[in-house]
């Protein structure tokens, strides 16, 4: 029924807002019906009828509610009372919320930002109907018009330019071994691939670091708290008018040879790198952007020193401890490593449907895209089973190094498909959530017009 064909005497709601502001349109008295647990618009006359009738029923607290509702009511100022701002928080589904993520977007402005005006613009084109009723006083409806045009232009939030955060339970890590091997192997050796390509180009030479890269990776260091992914992101973000999930976490690594410098040199002199190739390698970090650590430019002229005088790989403890380390004692890391990884896909409602990159957000799928992300078709398909067996079969026959290497491909396989399991609860917590919350700032007078309007959510996505 519209608001212009309501009789206020069958009028009767649950709202309070809507029931008080309703009455202040009027000039009557909002009362609330204990027994029926509601409220109702009655005039003076009214509700001294009302009073007398509980009184006949013996009803004497329900007739001091009235007469309390009264004594309020009447000592109100209508203005002050249309104007009071109010937090309100509108519940909306995950998929209503989407939309509103995307128009909020495309227009620029912040999700409370675009509810507000939605409800404005809708409130606006039915104002007449506060009008059109003979039940309402014309100039508190034109007051209540102005408060709404007031509210509609109101400077709110900063648009949604860096997206919107969804939030999730925290992964705490319960294999952290597993999580190590992932980081080191795509954190590490990603990183250190880029870092020594990118020397030898500006060198204009071509170098195998493959050897040099497993060296760095054992005395690479991990800061990564328990909190699984504590510097993680999932946000809902709009580009060219299109949204997307977008999910990002950063793990910490440095190079710290100081901490086992033994080792270090021992590593390197125990390598197939030459003297030249080790000088050469080492002078590229003394004059890159490592320049500032003292050691750096010292590290290659050791392992020549502990090469000619150990013809032998050193492996007594003896012999460790007979080894120089001095020029470590600054103890300072020369390679650091913030390593990021980013995953954004487009976020879609197909058929009612919520789909990740085309990929429903359910339980065992949202672990393909990240597989995809970090492993190549071969690994990604691995059967571990036939390659455990592949591995008894070497041993067995004594190749130990080609079991080495296929037990290296399961390691990294297994602990890859663990990291992406907790990423897959990470985004499921975040958008399998039934319904997402927007709170804003009303005046209550607008607020008792949704009620009474029963504006829904669609309205106020727009």
């Amino acid at each position: 029924m519209k608001v212009a064909d309501l009789a206020l005497e069958e009028y009767s709601t649950e709202d309070e807002d809507e029931a008080e502001i309703l009455a202040i349109l009027s000039d009557k008295i909002p009362v609330h019906d204990r027994l029926e647990d509601e409220y109702r618009i009655l005039d003076q006359e009214n509700l001294r009828s009302r009073v007398k009738e509980l009184y006949e029923e013996d009803r004497y607290l329900d007739a001091e509610e009235l007469m309390d509702s009264y004594d309020r009511f009447s000592s109100l100022n209508p203005e002050k009372e249309i104007e009071e701002i109010k937090t309100k928080s509108f519940r909306f589904s995950f998929e209503n919320f989407i939309r509103a993520v995307e128009h909020a977007y495309q227009e620029e402005m912040s999700i409370s930002d675009l509810i507000r005006y939605n409800i404005s613009s809708e409130l606006k084109s039915r104002i007449d109907e506060l009008y059109d009723n003979p039940e309402i006083d014309d100039e508190i409806a034109e007051f209540i018009e102005d408060v709404i045009e007031n509210w509609s232009e109101k400077k709110g939030r900063s648009p949604l330019a860096d997206g919107y955060t969804l939030n999730w339970d925290v992964k705490y890590l319960e294999d952290r071994e597993k999580y190590n091997n992932f980081a080191r192997y795509h954190a590490g050796k990603n990183f250190l691939e880029d870092l020594f390509e990118e020397m030898s180009e500006n060198e204009g030479e071509e170098f195998d670091f493959e050897e040099l890269i497993d060296i760095f990776l054992k005395h690479f260091k991990n800061f990564e708290p328990d909190i699984m992914f504590d510097d993680s992101r999932l946000k809902l973000i709009g580009r060219n008018g299109e949204l997307s999930l977008n999910f990002s976490f950063a793990t910490y690594y440095s190079f710290r040879p100081h901490e086992e410098p033994d080792e270090f040199l021992l590593d390197l002199a125990n390598s197939g790198y030459s003297n030249e190739e080790l000088e050469q390698i080492f002078e590229w970090f003394a004059n890159g952007p490592h320049s500032h650590i003292p050691y750096i430019s010292e590290i290659a002229e050791k392992v020549i020193e502990i090469r000619e005088e150990q013809k032998d790989s050193i492996e007594s403890a003896e012999d460790r401890e007979n080894i120089d380390t001095s020029i470590f004692e600054f103890g300072h890391r020369f390679v650091e490593l913030q390593w990021g990884v980013e995953l954004r896909r487009p976020l879609t409602v197909d058929d009612e449907v919520l789909k990740w990159g085309g990929v429903p957000v359910e339980e065992g799928k949202i672990q393909e895209l990240v597989l995809d992300k970090f492993l190549d078709d071969e690994l990604k398909n691995l059967d571990v089973e036939k390659a455990k067996q592949r591995v008894d079969e070497c041993l067995e026959e004594g190749d130990i190094e080609t079991a080495r290497e296929i037990n290296h491909r399961v390691s990294i396989y297994d602990s890859t498909k663990y990291v992406a399991e907790i990423i897959e609860d990470i985004v499921l917590d975040g958008v399998s959530s039934p319904s997402q919350v927007v709170s804003l700032s009303i005046p209550k007078g607008v607020l008792g017009l949704v009620n009474l309007f029963d504006l829904d959510r669609d309205d106020m996505i727009g």
